[in-house]
């Protein structure tokens, strides 16, 4: 059996996010706005080509 998940700190994907160590909940709220909608544009290119 091969290496799962990211066992091997390369095959897998990651979303990686390192804030400051003082964030306000406006600066977190717009952190995960980002990552949403990046996920999304993502799925929507996915879909397009056929890879999902």
């Amino acid at each position: 059996m091969g290496v799962q998940g990211c066992a091997d700190g390369y095959i897998g994907d990651h979303i990686s996010l390192a804030p400051s160590f003082v964030v306000t909940r406006i600066d977190i709220m717009e952190i995960c706005t980002k990552v949403v909608k990046s996920i999304e544009e993502l799925r929507q290119e996915l879909i397009s080509e056929g890879n999902l």
